[in-house]
């Protein structure tokens, strides 16, 4: 095998190491973006005084969590709160956060251990439905 074959088997093989090692390290910083990002939303409590009654949608995307929720609102009280989407990693334990934000007129309930990262999401979507009422 001549030389010239051999370093261009060499250069073919680094590309291939290099887009081997580099793929796993994009997609790895794509998720950890993500999670920065649902780490410092704040979700922020809702006057239910000001908010007519009816029903709200409410959508937040994040990397690696899309969630939409509809909000009936009714006698100035949170009477049902539906999880339309909720795509997810493994946050789907997060939903139940829903009934924790019913049973307490509030936003401001604990996360679900173990679907942190969801169930803040899920609690933004609520928001915005509520804060579009206002608009």
């Amino acid at each position: 095998m001549s030389e010239r074959m051999i370093s261009m088997r060499i250069k073919w093989w680094m590309i291939v190491m290099a887009v081997v090692l580099l793929f796993p390290l994009s997609i790895g910083f794509s998720v950890w973006q993500g999670i920065r990002e649902i780490q410092q939303m704040e979700v922020y409590d809702v006057s239910m005084a000001e908010i007519a009654d009816g029903t709200y949608t409410g959508r937040q995307d994040t990397t690696g969590i899309k969630v939409e929720v509809s909000v009936d609102v009714s006698d100035g009280r949170i009477a049902a709160i539906d999880i339309l989407e909720h795509e997810n990693g493994r946050g789907s334990d997060a939903e139940v956060i829903v009934d924790d934000v019913i049973a307490a007129q509030s936003l401001s309930v604990d996360s679900i251990s173990g679907a942190t990262l969801s169930s803040t999401v899920i609690l933004k979507a609520v928001e915005e439905a509520l804060l579009q009422t206002s608009n």
